[in-house]
Order: structure tokens, then sequence, then C-alpha cells
């Protein structure tokens, strides 16, 4: 099994809510904020566990996340959807 580094967990999250923002696509917004949303709370699990938390990211984590759920409203996105 590979490990990935610290760098390339980092950087999915941050892949996928990107590709949230640039989706133009309605019919599927509402999976990719699922997706960006699952990776984003994975990443902060992970990024709790590890000794020296990086509060930096920590808060980006929270930024995001936080942003996708405002965006998921304004879009009338049920949270359900997110399941």
């Amino acid at each position: 099994m590979r490990h990935s580094s610290l760098s390339e967990r980092n950087q999915n999250w941050k892949e996928l809510y990107i590709a949230v923002l640039f989706e133009s696509d309605k019919t599927r917004i509402s999976e990719k904020i699922s997706e960006a949303q699952r990776a984003i709370r994975l990443r902060r699990r992970q990024l709790l566990e590890e000794p020296g938390c990086d509060a930096q990211e920590r808060q980006a984590l929270d930024n995001a996340l936080f942003s996708l759920q405002a965006l998921r409203a304004c879009l009338a996105i049920p949270t359900n959807a997110a399941a």
C-alpha cells in the first residue's frame, strides 16, 4: 500500500475544492460539493492526528468547509444530498 505524502494529501482536498468553485454543470455541483467536503473532513482528521498540527492549514480547511456550506445554501441544494 502506497502512503501518500503530506503535500499530496493537502493537494487533494484543495483540488476538489477548486473544482467545485469552477464547476459550471449544475447537475454535478451537488456531487462535487459532497466529494470535496468528505476530502476536507478527512484531511482535518488527519491533521489533528499529526504532531505539531498546522494551524494555518486547519483554518484553511475550516474556511473551505464553510464556503462549501454557503455555496450549497445559495444554490438551494439540500444537505441530505451530501450523503
